[in-house]
């Protein structure tokens, strides 16, 4: 089969490689340096605005909507936890 004819599910990155993009773009960071276990504010440097921005890019990415109080991100959240919100609301349906 070639890459045209393969269904779509393999042609799309693993949503942890794309939340690790998005990350790396929205704070401008190399993507090495978006871990696991790096934290967005201590680690990668992303401030309020970011976290923002952050939110709204993955909504946009994942085609999802998340509740104010649905989806956190702040400064000591790990990229792991970011990426285990968007895979739960995906779970979910959207």
């Amino acid at each position: 089969m070639s890459a045209v004819d393969a269904p779509a599910s393999r042609l799309t990155p693993p949503v942890s490689e794309r939340v690790r993009k998005i990350i790396a773009s929205v704070i401008e960071v190399e993507i090495e340096r978006v871990t696991d276990d790096a934290y967005l504010g201590v680690d990668l440097g992303a401030d309020v605005l970011d976290q923002v921005e952050l939110e709204v890019e993955i909504e946009d990415e994942f085609d999802v909507r998340f509740a104010d109080d649905e989806f956190e991100i702040k400064r000591q959240t790990r990229v792991c936890d970011v990426i285990a919100q968007v895979q739960r609301k995906l779970a979910e349906g959207r």
